[in-house]
């Protein structure tokens, strides 16, 4: 573990004489409100590094990220780089993303393991892939998985990029590498209207629907503070519940959930105050947006939909983590504004060149058919 200074200067100075590197990050979003880059690895040829961002400055690694030198391998780099840049300023100049490189030669299964395991005849354990990586120490597990994320990709990237030659396409891969280097972070945004986005929101009365805005403010602000996901507060199911059922007492509360309802109970006091301000919102006449707005909503949530359980399809068709097929964040701006043309969609800027290459005629027969309305599809 590169914690110190003297062991990040060392490792500085090996890497810029090297011609590629190996790079992955791990992040603590599942744990954090904040979310930030937690670990980083590096490996060269003959070693690998893992450099502990909460304990060294590493913005001096801008100079190796942005060298035209330097090789970075990543493996479906757009969520990584977009996080280094994110967190660091970093900028980005020759880059070979392993997953594009499959997905370039038609290879059906897509994911690291999956690709390590068909090349290196190596089967890779995805256990720890969701596990806390800001807290420390890191486990000898931790820091074994993390290590070998990395290990495989210069090898892998060899083995790749010798048969998108043969193939011929190696210059249609390069350029999509060339589109990874703008990757920019889209981060989460909260709307004090998302209650309708929810699945249950259109079914909901005028009380319940003033009073779940409120929890979902709540449950923002709480997450705000406590520094965690909204979903670790207390989830959208949760909410509804509440909602639905407007306790008056602690006891109701707990009742409500029984042995389920931990988050929620433990902030009881603040979820019975955002009932009551929602029943007093609902009791001044306060009305949902106007029927237009509302199927503005009910049209974006259709696509949002749509568009997930595609996305959810496609990343258990290619053996990937759905984050890797296409960022929720991108997801969510495309059923916002719903792009008829592949310009219009380039244009949002929330999807990178390789995935708008691969995936870009779908999103758009996706959203095709929601304009076309309900149930309507697109005729081929």
């Amino acid at each position: 573990m590169i914690d110190t200074a003297e062991q990040f200067s060392a490792m500085m100075a090996r890497l810029r004489d090297e011609p590629r590197i190996g790079v992955d990050t791990e992040s603590n979003g599942l744990y954090r409100y904040r979310e930030r880059v937690c670990l980083i690895q590096i490996s060269t040829a003959d070693a690998d590094y893992l450099v502990d961002p909460l304990a060294v400055d590493v913005r001096p690694l801008a100079e190796i990220f942005a060298s035209s030198d330097i090789e970075k391998v990543f493996h479906a780099g757009e969520y990584d780089i977009g996080c280094l840049r994110r967190d660091f300023g970093f900028s980005f100049r020759r880059l070979f993303d392993t997953m594009v490189a499959a997905r370039t030669l038609g290879l059906k299964r897509l994911g690291l393991a999956a690709l390590v395991e068909e090349f290196a005849g190596v089967r890779l354990n995805k256990g720890m892939q969701q596990s806390d990586w800001g807290r420390r120490p890191l486990s000898p597990e931790q820091l074994r998985y993390a290590a070998l994320d990395s290990h495989y990709l210069l090898p892998l990237r060899d083995t790749l990029a010798s048969r998108l030659a043969e193939s011929g396409r190696l210059r249609q891969a390069q350029e999509c590498f060339e589109g990874l280097c703008n990757c920019e972070w889209h981060g989460r945004s909260f709307d004090p209207e998302d209650y309708l986005r929810l699945r249950a929101g259109p079914k909901l009365e005028r009380v319940e629907l003033a009073i779940l805005r409120e929890l979902l403010i709540w449950r923002e602000a709480k997450a705000r503070a406590l520094d965690r996901p909204p979903f670790r507060v207390a989830t959208n199911e949760m909410l509804i519940k509440v909602a639905r059922m407007q306790p008056r007492s602690r006891e109701a509360l707990r009742l409500m959930f029984r042995t389920r309802g931990g988050p929620v109970c433990r902030f009881a006091d603040e979820v019975l105050a955002a009932v009551g301000r929602g029943l007093r919102l609902a009791q001044k006449g306060w009305q949902p947006p106007r029927r237009q707005a509302r199927e503005r909503v009910s049209r974006f949530e259709r696509c949002y939909m749509a568009l997930q359980d595609w996305k959810e399809l496609e990343a258990a068709r290619l053996g990937l983590p759905p984050s890797e097929v296409v960022a929720d964040t991108a997801l969510r701006r495309i059923a916002e504004c719903m792009p008829r043309t592949m310009d219009d969609l380039a244009a949002l800027g929330c999807v990178p060149v390789p995935s708008l290459e691969t995936y870009g005629g779908t999103i758009l027969d996706i959203v095709e058919a929601e304009h076309a309305g309900p149930g309507m599809k697109v005729q081929p």
